[in-house]
């Protein structure tokens, strides 16, 4: 249902995503904090939204974008769909 999930050591990602023509994506990500440290690769943020555009091709989405309301704070993303989700 073009949704995003994931997370690492110290963040959870979730978020949606839309095709717009045949490689084009544009994706909105929730990005929080569990681990209490508050330090990503953006700075000292607990808690942000991330505005991305980019192309989507197999199994692979390569993003660019910004922290919403903060356009200094950009970033680059390459996210591998690893499995399915599971379902209730």
């Amino acid at each position: 249902d073009n949704a995003l999930y994931g997370g690492d050591a110290a963040f959870y990602y979730k978020g949606k995503y839309s095709r717009e023509g045949e490689n084009r994506i544009s994706a909105n990500v929730e990005v929080v904090d569990y681990s209490g440290k508050k330090q990503s690769v953006l700075g000292p943020l607990g808690m942000f939204r991330l505005a991305l555009t980019g192309v989507g091709k197999d199994q692979q989405l390569t993003l660019v974008g910004q922290v919403e309301g903060q356009p200094n704070l950009r970033i680059s993303i390459i996210l591998k769909k690893v499995d399915e989700l599971v379902e209730a």
